[in-house]
């Protein structure tokens, strides 16, 4: 299902490469896309802390949460890319701060959500995209730590994805050494 979601995205992307848009209609089309998915968002975050019709924050339109996860992630990728690949282009200052706020709320979307590999890809893209995106070392250098200090801030607030982390090595952790060391204590007394 996931895979179904990926091919589609990536097949989409091909197709408006391919088609004969201007610049300005498919930057239209990429915003419609990041503020319906920021709409969407606002009301789930209803649904999960005013309402508490919810257990998970899920997008209402999307459905499950793994599906909104991957859903946010194709978003992170779309408004970080845009707001990187643009920023020293046409848009103005205030437009360049709306995506980078945006951004920053879907990554912690994708945080409250603690979908573990929807976090991996969405660091990673966002870490691609900077490395591809940006030109000046300096400028990458600023980027990358602001993605380790929110990496960081994650780790310090003890956010959901870092307690679902944390609990599955644990527990991994435990099944190897009951796995490793059971015998060799048996044995031994």
């Amino acid at each position: 299902d996931g895979f179904r979601t990926i091919l589609f995205i990536i097949s989409f992307g091909w197709v408006m490469s391919r088609a004969n848009y201007q610049k300005n209609q498919i930057l239209s089309l990429f915003l419609m896309s990041i503020c319906s998915a920021f709409l969407a968002l606002i009301f789930a975050w209803y649904e999960l802390n005013i309402s508490h019709t919810r257990g998970l924050l899920e997008l209402h339109s999307v459905g499950h949460v793994n599906h909104s996860a991957i859903y946010l992630t194709t978003i992170i990728g779309a408004s970080t890319g845009m707001f990187l690949s643009l920023k020293s282009y046409s848009l103005k200052h205030s437009k360049c701060t709306a995506l980078f706020i945006l951004t920053i709320l879907f990554l912690i979307a994708i945080a409250i959500q603690a979908s573990r590999i929807a976090a991996a890809v969405s660091f990673l893209t966002i870490a691609i995209l900077i490395t591809a995106l940006l030109n000046t070392n300096k400028i990458k250098i600023y980027a990358f730590l602001s993605l380790i200090t929110f990496i960081c801030f994650l780790f310090l607030i003890n956010s959901n994805i870092v307690k679902r982390t944390m609990i599955t090595f644990r527990d991994d952790m435990k099944n190897e050494w009951s796995k490793n060391y059971t015998l060799p204590e048996k044995l031994l007394g």
